[in-house]
């Protein structure tokens, strides 16, 4: 009987509180904000231990994105006297764990942009107590290169021992993977060399059935969801596009998953979610769901008719100039429970992220 009663340790019962006196809040992209108060129902737009996946192709802003989020987390939250502040600015005051797969993480770039994002948060403070603001928060950032999978796994499961020994007065806001699609292509050949050798191993029914080493990094961010509660983005690549007109004006392109397993939209498995077959990849089901899924892509330009006119084709390259000059990239947003798809734009300056 007593093997029946569920247990958890202080740190479950501190994360719970936590997750509702200090959920994530919003995202600060109006057109963002605006898809997920008709689709959520809670007092908060993003909630603790959220998971969200952001998709798209290279160069499409998907590291970016992830700097305005981290921004989000690590900024001062306010406490100053200062009669200019700016709460529609201000963050969280918390710690953000980066996982820079790719390497494509500037530090420098993120700090850039802390130090705009507080100038508008304080416009009135001088620039070395700005320094001083973007200083204590940039310590509150955390950065690992993993190389490999197992080894991203690995650290993700210790992450509350380095938690406890190296920031144990801060909150862990956020977690994120940038890219976990850095080694696909290494770990589908050394997956696909297995499965040249399995069928040699077939008469052998003790063989131990083969567990690809994302699964490993999906048990571990679960581990960590429950036991700290940060919001959690994995930014992944859009390899393989869902047939769709991309000819017509405005159009954005969505993706097929192509790592397996990972956790999906139960509303949208249709639009790339689909699962491994014949494979022992089959009986492996991700340990926890998407909140929201994310698509961006650059702004496209829709080929000219053949009969257009000069005047015509000029004024659409003035107006696909200056598109790319406001660096505006373009989302698709989806959550579970809808099948409505969202759009939302963001430019990406030299200052900042809006």
């Amino acid at each position: 009987m007593l093997s029946e009663i569920q247990t958890e340790s202080l740190q479950d019962l501190l994360t719970a509180v936590r997750s509702h006196a200090s959920p994530p809040g919003d995202t600060r992209i109006p057109s963002l904000d605006d898809y997920l108060s008709r689709h959520t129902a809670g007092p908060s737009l993003l909630n603790s231990g959220d998971v969200i996946e952001i998709q798209g192709p290279p160069a499409s802003g998907k590291t970016h994105l992830l700097y305005h989020f981290v921004l989000n987390c690590i900024m001062p939250s306010g406490g100053w006297n200062h009669s200019d502040f700016s709460p529609d600015v201000a963050g969280r005051c918390k710690s953000a764990i980066i996982y820079d797969m790719d390497l494509s993480f500037d530090i420098r770039r993120l700090h850039r942009l802390l130090l705009m994002r507080i100038a508008r948060l304080l416009p009135l403070s001088h620039e070395s107590e700005r320094a001083e603001y973007a200083e204590q928060s940039l310590r509150r950032l955390h950065i690992f290169r993993p190389t490999a999978l197992l080894q991203l796994a690995t650290s993700i499961k210790h992450l509350g021992q380095y938690h406890a020994s190296n920031m144990p007065n801060d909150e862990i806001g956020l977690l994120a993977v940038d890219s976990m699609s850095t080694f696909y292509w290494s770990e589908r050949f050394s997956a696909e060399q297995l499965g040249n050798i399995a069928p040699h191993k077939a008469r052998n029914r003790t063989e131990t059935a083969f567990i690809p080493p994302i699964y490993h990094v999906l048990t571990a961010i679960q581990s960590v969801r429950n036991s700290h509660g940060p919001l959690v983005i994995i930014t992944n690549w859009g390899l393989n596009p869902v047939s769709q007109d991309h000819t017509a004006p405005n159009s954005a392109p969505l993706y097929k998953q192509h790592l397996r397993p990972f956790p999906v939209l139960t509303s949208v498995t249709h639009l790339g979610a689909k699962g491994a077959k014949d494979t022992d990849q089959l009986l492996l089901a991700c340990p926890f769901p998407l909140a929201l899924h994310i698509t961006l892509s650059s702004p496209s330009t829709a080929p000219f008719p053949s009969n257009a006119p000069p005047s015509d084709a000029l004024r659409r390259e003035a107006q696909h100039r200056k598109v790319n000059e406001r660096g505006e990239v373009t989302g698709l947003v989806r959550c579970p429970g809808s099948w409505e798809i969202g759009r939302f734009t963001f430019n990406i300056t030299n200052q900042d992220i809006v």
